[in-house]
């Protein structure tokens, strides 16, 4: 047996979604939504960011975050609410979904040590405000200039 197979048959024996009796519990099923969802944002920020585009002010990732807890029925973690740009609210909806599955899955890291490597802080860029022109000013400092 390959090590593959072997990973592929731990990982189904891990996250096995249905009860004993056969069908999901709610808190599975509501779980799986919100995976699904904070998923679906995911996406979208990261096609953002792929065609170069980024969500530069806080209110716009908040209009985003409240639109995806509308969508869920959730309230999303204060570090979500937090994201000033598009780059951080993907930092923080990766840390989001990573504890959402450690409480479906509790033996999760154990079962799965190199996902240890993933609780170290996602990296977010920062971003480089363009400069103001100094034309602007260099007159007004002449002007003072000449005056002393």
């Amino acid at each position: 047996m390959s090590v593959l197979s072997e990973a592929c048959e731990t990982v189904g024996a891990c996250f096995q979604v249905a009860e004993v009796s056969g069908r999901p519990t709610a808190r599975r099923t509501a779980a799986r939504a919100l995976l699904e969802a904070i998923d679906d944002c995911l996406n979208l920020l990261e096609e953002r960011h792929v065609k170069g585009g980024c969500i530069g002010r806080q209110r716009a990732c908040n209009t985003l975050v409240a639109d995806l807890a509308a969508a869920v029925g959730a309230n999303p973690p204060e570090a979500v609410w937090a994201a000033r740009t598009s780059y951080a609210l993907h930092a923080a909806l990766l840390d989001w979904q990573s504890s959402i599955l450690d409480q479906v899955v509790p033996d999760r890291r154990s079962r799965f040590p190199d996902l240890e490597a993933d609780r170290d802080d996602w990296p977010v860029p920062r971003l480089r405000r363009a400069r103001r022109s100094v034309r602007g000013r260099r007159p007004a400092r002449a002007s003072l200039a000449g005056a002393a």
